[in-house]
C-alpha cells in the first residue's frame, strides 16, 4: 500500500488528487482532493482502474489501513 499522487495531463484544469492504492493500483483504500485537501477512507476498500491514468509514489502506505487518512497523509503532502 502506498501513497500515490496522480500526474495525469488530462489537458484542461481538471485537479490530481492523491490516492493510498495497493502496490499494483487496483484497490483504492482512500484519497485526498487537490484543492481542498479534503479526505475520503473508505470502510471497505473498492476497486480502482489505473489504466490511462499516471502516478508518482510520494510515501510508502500504512500497515493498517484503517488508520485515519489525515493522520497517514501529512508527510506525504509535505514531501511533495
Amino acid at each position: 500500500m502506498k501513497f500515490f499522487q496522480e500526474t495525469t495531463d488530462w489537458g484542461d484544469d481538471i485537479p490530481n488528487h492523491l490516492y493510498l492504492l495497493s502496490d499494483d493500483k487496483r484497490v483504492m483504500y482512500g484519497y485526498i482532493k487537490a484543492q481542498t485537501n479534503e479526505h475520503k477512507m473508505f470502510g471497505k476498500p473498492i476497486g480502482f482502474d489505473p489504466k490511462h491514468r499516471e502516478f508518482k509514489v510520494v510515501a510508502k502506505g500504512p500497515q493498517d489501513p484503517v488508520k485515519k487518512l489525515t493522520e497517514l497523509v501529512k508527510p506525504a503532502i509535505l514531501n511533495t
